[in-house]
This record gives C-alpha cells, structure tokens and sequence, in this order.
C-alpha cells in the first residue's frame, strides 16, 4: 500500500498525522514491511499515538503509546506506641492510607492507597495537583471528638516528583494519638483479613475509630448497632488509644459481631 493509504488506515478518529516512514517492523519473532505512522489528537494533547501498518495487506500490526508518563509518588509513616505509652515512639509505614489528588478546581480526579510498605504512586496525571489527606483509608477512619477540625495533611505535586511524609508533623492530638490508632487498626485488621489463621472478610469495611470519647472517660468499647470503636481518656486510665491491646481488643469485638450475627 501506499505511503497515503496507510496514513488514511493510522488517521482514524479525528487524529491527524504528524510523519511517516516505511521501516522494518519486528514482532514476535517475526519481520514486517511496514508503514510507522505518528498520529496525534489536536484537542488531546495526551494522545499521541504510532501505528505501524503492514505495508503488504493494511492491517494495523501495532499501536504504540507516544506519550512519556512521569511519575508522583511517595511513602506515609507515621510516629506510633508499639504497645503502651510508657515506651518509645518508632516511626511506621502506613499502609491502606487513602492519597486524594484534586484538580485546581478542587476536583476529586484520582484517590491511591498506599501498600503494606507505605508507597503510593501512579503516572495518571499531569501538571500540578493537590494533596489533601486524613488519617483514613479503606479499613478506618480516626476521628477526635475533642476537635472540630480533622488532622489533615496538603501539599501540591507536579510529575515527576516524589514526596514523603510522616504524620508527625502534622498530628497534634495528645501523644499522637489518631495516628496510634490508623496504624493499631490498620494492623489488627490486616491480622484478621489475611489468609492465615483467619480470613474475615466482612470486616472489610471502614471502620470509624473515635478518640477522645466524652471528658475523663475510662472506658474503650465497640457499639455493634454502628460497627465502631471508642475510646477515652481519662487520668485514671490514661489514654486509652495509646495503648495496642484496647485497641485489639475492642476491634475483636467487631470482630465476633460481624462473624456470629
């Protein structure tokens, strides 16, 4: 076929042609004659494609994608109690932590979870574009009761850029408290979920974990007619969200709830 006939088969779809030229094609062990031809979409700047037309019988052999995807990406950790607060504060990937992106318009265009690791990344977007992200994710959502204003994090990012951060500069709550129970939840339920010893699916759900429960509260429960936890804190008890074992042990009350009803 000719070098117009070809450009006529790769042009589909309103994409206009920005060069062509006849080359040796190679694919799946196997050599072609054939028409690479560069279209482009003039009110898509994103779409540029290469379509390599066999040069004997038409047909399309391939479609390559022109466009360069650059990357934004990044790891969550968080400052956590391993068991209670009389111990050190070590630093912990946060993993099933939802990462929002807005458009300049504040625009919803794309919500990554981080992996067991922490990282979150995607090359689905371009230009610059908000960050705006709480101590929640799919399996939990912390909320303080003594606060109006949700512990928040927001930045921007432009591909290709990499940004990290640790809740600890931003979580204000007392001895980091929301970000003791994200990660304490988060684990407990990854425990339960897995495939080995358990595998409890209806727990797959998120979860509201509530700090701060009422004023000198010492007491830590699950209330099975909403499915949540709660915690106080009170000086005669202390802080119970601090503390790994209440934390587990209200969450296994969820745990049978959603087993045995």
């Amino acid at each position: 076929i000719s070098k117009y006939q070809a450009e006529n088969i790769a042009a589909k779809n309103n994409m206009q042609v920005r060069e062509s030229e006849l080359v040796i094609f190679p694919k799946q062990n196997s050599y072609f004659l054939a028409w690479k031809v560069d279209v482009f979409d003039p009110e898509n700047a994103a779409k540029s494609l290469r379509a390599m037309v066999d040069a004997k019988t038409g047909k399309i052999i391939d479609i390559i994608d022109l466009i360069i995807y650059e990357t934004v990406s990044g790891t969550v950790t968080g400052m956590i109690y391993p068991e209670h607060p009389a111990q050190q504060r070590i630093e912990k990937p946060f993993a099933n932590k939802f990462v929002p992106f807005y458009n300049s318009g504040l625009d919803s265009v794309l919500n990554l979870t981080t992996n067991r690791s922490g990282e979150y990344s995607t090359d689905q977007l371009s230009g610059m574009h908000t960050v705006e992200a709480f101590l929640d994710g799919p399996f939990v959502k912390v909320i303080n009761e003594d606060v109006s204003a949700r512990t928040k994090v927001k930045f921007n990012m432009t591909p290709p850029e990499e940004h990290d951060w640790n809740w600890n500069e931003s979580d204000t709550s007392d001895g980091q408290e929301e970000s003791n129970m994200f990660y304490h939840v988060n684990l407990v339920h990854d425990y339960f979920t897995r495939d080995k010893p358990f595998n409890i699916s209806s727990m797959d759900y998120q979860i509201i974990a509530t700090v701060e429960v009422d004023d000198n509260f010492c007491n830590a429960f699950y209330d099975p007619s909403v499915g949540n936890i709660f915690f106080g804190n009170s000086q005669q008890c202390g802080n119970l969200a601090l503390m790994s074992d209440v934390i587990y042990h209200e969450y296994t009350h969820g745990v049978v709830d959603h087993v045995y009803t």
